[in-house]
């Protein structure tokens, strides 16, 4: 399965928060990167080294879903 990331984040609840989101749309994504999530679960990082990844065929879809929410999030 070839990924493409569409989404970099310093922020592990804010990476945990898109990765939840895509899944609810029924998007496989996975996170890469950044420490495992039980080691420091409010952890930031100013390198932004958190990516959520998703198949690449999925990749157009899942960047309008995270976009949408943005929207509506305001």
């Amino acid at each position: 399965m070839n990924t493409e990331v569409v989404f970099r984040t310093g922020s592990e609840m804010e990476a945990r928060v898109v990765l939840a989101l895509l899944q609810s749309q029924g998007l496989e994504a996975v996170r890469t990167g950044g420490l495992p999530a039980g080691v420091w679960p409010m952890a930031i990082s100013a390198e932004g080294d958190i990516a959520i990844a998703v198949r690449e065929v999925d990749a157009e879809v899942a960047r309008r879903v995270i976009e949408s929410h943005r929207v509506e999030q305001g």
